[in-house]
């Protein structure tokens, strides 16, 4: 009986576990899929009249070059368009960036198998549809819980949002050649009003999809005592 429980218990976990990350990398994903909405963000945030190098920036260059780097990185593009543009160690970080988008991609996929699997599992494990209600309930909280909490890490990092970056690039990406002059073309186009928007876009994202699975958890009847 005891073994059971702690099965119970772990799958439960399990299940709120991938359910949240399945919100984040969700919110991550459709936002970087957005071409509207990132090259927008990226056009109202970017600098084209700090960049120095090959050729001429106008506001409509930038749009056609910020185009080129986001089917880029997204893989819908297998070359980097407008190339004489970037500096070598620039066309390098984008090439990082495109495996860590791919990365993210692929890690949604498998947290929503993931929390498919373990929902079902979770339903065989409960014998009957009102001993599953209750653990659904559970699950659901839980995970509202757990991206609400890590929102509000989150929203401390902003305190000090450089050295969050910082950290979030030497992390995330294997080399070191992402901090560019001003006057580079990618800090130009993609400034750090563009990542301190992005960012916040996809907590909000992130907080409004804890606070609907809480809600649910909430709402939702409890299952048979």
């Amino acid at each position: 009986m005891e073994r059971q429980k702690l099965l119970y218990h772990a799958v439960l976990g399990f299940t709120a576990l991938a359910l949240s990350l399945s919100i984040f990398l969700g919110v991550v994903v459709f936002l970087i899929s957005n071409d509207g909405y990132i090259l927008s963000l990226a056009s109202s945030t970017s600098t084209p009249e700090s960049y120095r190098g090959s050729g001429e920036l106008d506001s409509a260059t930038a749009a056609e070059v910020s185009k080129a780097v986001l089917e880029y990185v997204k893989g819908d593009s297998p070359t980097l368009q407008r190339a004489s543009f970037f500096r070598k160690e620039e066309i390098s970080h984008l090439a990082e960036v495109r495996r860590l988008i791919s990365r993210v991609s692929l890690a949604f996929d498998l947290a929503i198998s993931a929390f498919v699997a373990a929902f079902f599992a979770l339903f065989m494990l409960s014998g009957d549809l009102g001993m599953f209600r209750k653990y659904a309930k559970i699950f659901l909280l839980l995970s509202g819980w757990i991206i609400l909490a890590v929102a509000g890490l989150a929203a401390l990092s902003w305190l000090n949002f450089d050295a969050s970056f910082t950290a979030f690039h030497m992390v995330l990406f294997t080399d070191s050649l992402w901090e560019f002059p001003s006057h580079y073309v990618l800090v130009s186009l993609f400034t750090e009003a563009f990542f301190v928007k992005l960012a916040f876009n996809i907590v909000l994202g992130s907080v409004l999809g804890g606070a609907v699975s809480f809600a649910l958890g909430v709402n939702l009847p409890g299952g048979r005592k």
